[in-house]
């Protein structure tokens, strides 16, 4: 094969889909399923659009439908991407400029850049006659808003969209001198941290401005988040985590043993690895009042808190109204999942190493837990192994344009990718 004119192919069709503006509110997936039409008919690829209403759908195209007794792999993909403020970045977020060598714009890392490596992929095998598996390409929808319109929406109406026999997603990544050692570690993600979502709501009587309250709702908000701040979020060492740790050590990457201190050491110096050893609480939303002289009967937060894998989102809530002391204060569940773990004691993960080491023979795997969460949950709660695993290299400078400024992925990375992702599938059995 060219890798050249394959390189070349992939930035172009990522500038181009970043260019498909797909934030999520509102969303608007549609488009980007049009888009993704366009190149599946030029590629004379049976395609369908699941539609949840005019304006947003999920996408799936395939190759190897009616194979008997083959493995079926679903590449997945979200279409959404957050959103994104012109003022900030150096280049329109939307533009998919390409400069200096990357692809530069929303999406590029999270996680359109993923999807064209998928897509390339799945052309590459079509034209080159691959018949060992069915594979499928997933994008869906509302992935940056909890799928609602997408894997939820597909699990309730379009089930069998999902049967799979493995899923490769978002959810881990490779990281290039991440410790300092020129490095290069591929994380593929077997586990995530379960998204709760709460609403805090006090409710109290309103009245004038110009009389204190200190028994008002927006008072009692500002005490109760204080106690939330100010609580002691301990260590909570996931067996998940741990694996991670020490497959690191045997990597010679950490030279320290993998106990209580060195665990509690690195919490301080690492916003990362505080995030996958303790639960973590945001507060992302406070409401309260609509004019400067009213005090309001309502006050509003809302937390985003992440549970380490196999925490209770039930004694979570139950710890923090122990926290908060005070039961006029309402306790709101919006969203919470929750996900099992993907074994790493199967052929599909071995493959993957293998895959990996192939293409990049210095390369460091090591099983990973994802600090966000992802469609991968929908997945491993129907028992289907899916793993994290964007095959790509970055470094820790690149990470901050995932829901960050200045996103971008290289078109070298673009091509390390596709290039990992197909030796994986071709050799898989």
């Amino acid at each position: 094969m060219n890798w050249e004119i394959i390189k070349q192919e992939a930035s172009k069709m990522l500038s181009e889909y970043i260019q498909v503006c797909t934030i999520n509110p509102p969303g608007d997936e549609v488009k980007g399923c049009n888009w993704l039409a366009s190149i599946a008919e030029n590629e004379n690829l049976d395609y369908s659009l699941l539609p949840t209403d005019d304006k947003r759908a999920n996408f799936i195209t395939q190759i190897n439908k009616d194979l008997q007794k083959k493995s079926k792999i679903i590449l997945l993909n979200h279409i959404d991407v957050v959103p994104a403020s012109s003022e900030e970045w150096t280049d329109d977020p939307f533009s998919g400029v390409i400069r200096d060598g990357y692809v530069c714009g929303r999406g590029a890392l999270d996680m359109k850049g993923m999807a064209i490596i998928e897509l390339m992929t799945l052309i590459l095998l079509k034209r080159n006659n691959y018949k060992k598996n069915n594979v499928i390409f997933l994008a869906t929808a509302d992935e940056e808003s909890g799928s609602k319109q997408g894997v939820n929406f597909l699990l309730k109406n379009h089930k069998e969209v999902l049967d799979a026999d493995l899923v490769i997603n978002e959810g881990g990544i490779g990281t290039f001198n991440a410790f300092n050692k020129q490095e290069n570690i591929f994380n593929i993600g077997i586990s995530e941290k379960s998204p709760l979502w709460l609403k805090i709501i006090i409710n109290a009587e309103s009245g004038h401005g110009s009389k204190q309250n200190f028994q008002s709702s927006t008072y009692k908000l500002i005490l109760t988040l204080q106690k939330i701040i100010e609580s002691n979020h301990s260590l909570q060492l996931s067996k998940e985590v741990e694996q991670y740790y020490r497959y690191l050590h045997q990597a010679g990457m950490i030279d320290k043993n993998i106990d209580n201190n060195f665990l509690n050491d690195i919490r301080n110096k690492d916003k990362f690895a505080n995030s996958i050893l303790t639960n973590t609480i945001a507060i992302t939303k406070i409401d309260a009042g609509y004019k400067n002289n009213v005090v309001p009967s309502t006050a509003s937060a809302s937390l985003d808190i992440r549970l380490v894998p196999g925490y209770s989102a039930s004694q979570f809530i139950s710890d923090l109204q122990l926290i908060i002391n005070d039961p006029t204060v309402v306790i709101k569940t919006i969203f919470h999942s929750s996900t099992k773990t993907s074994s790493i004691n199967n052929k599909y993960y071995e493959a993957i190493n293998q895959s990996i080491k192939k293409i990049v023979p210095n390369a460091i795997v090591v099983p990973y837990v994802t600090s966000g969460f992802t469609d991968s949950r929908i997945f491993r709660e129907m028992n289907i192994p899916a793993y994290g695993f964007i095959p790509i290299l970055v470094t820790k400078q690149d990470l901050l344009g995932i829901h960050g400024i200045d996103e971008k992925i290289s078109i070298d990375n673009l091509l390390l990718g596709i290039k990992i992702l197909y030796e994986f599938l071709t050799n898989i059995d």
